[in-house]
């Protein structure tokens, strides 16, 4: 009977990671490495969001890449549609466990991974800053 209630007690304490919540809004990004790629992201309320990259080699149209977005715990993970010959398609993930609404305010920003399938697997620091 003590095991029993030992797991009991055990499985009541452990806390299941639940969604983080994003707040909708416009937000910049800028490569923590070089501050030379910059991306903004448009979220909205129905889960959808605009993204546009701007860097040193790499020129997208303004209208930008449009999707949808997810929140799996601590992961944002997007699917976009972009007017790009070569890149029509992108997934974009990013690491939002350092997302708080101070960090986002913050005067550096919210220090976060993401991932451009697009151009990679590999994970870059971006700082993630709420505008508006």
């Amino acid at each position: 009977m003590k095991s029993l209630f030992a797991i009991l007690t055990l499985f009541g304490s452990l806390s299941f990671a639940a969604d983080k919540v994003v707040e909708v809004g416009t937000y910049t990004a800028v490569d923590v490495e070089s501050a030379t790629i910059t991306a903004t992201l448009v979220m909205r309320a129905d889960k959808t969001l605009n993204l546009v990259i701007a860097a040193p080699d790499f020129e997208m149209p303004k209208e930008g890449c449009e999707g949808t977005y997810a929140v799996n715990e601590n992961l944002m993970s997007a699917h976009l549609v972009c007017p790009i010959e070569g890149f029509e398609e992108m997934n974009v993930t990013i690491d939002i466990t350092s997302v708080t609404p101070e960090s986002v305010r913050s005067a550096i920003g919210a220090i976060v991974d993401v991932v451009f399938g697009a151009f990679g697997e590999e994970p870059s620091k971006f700082a993630l800053k709420k505008v508006k």
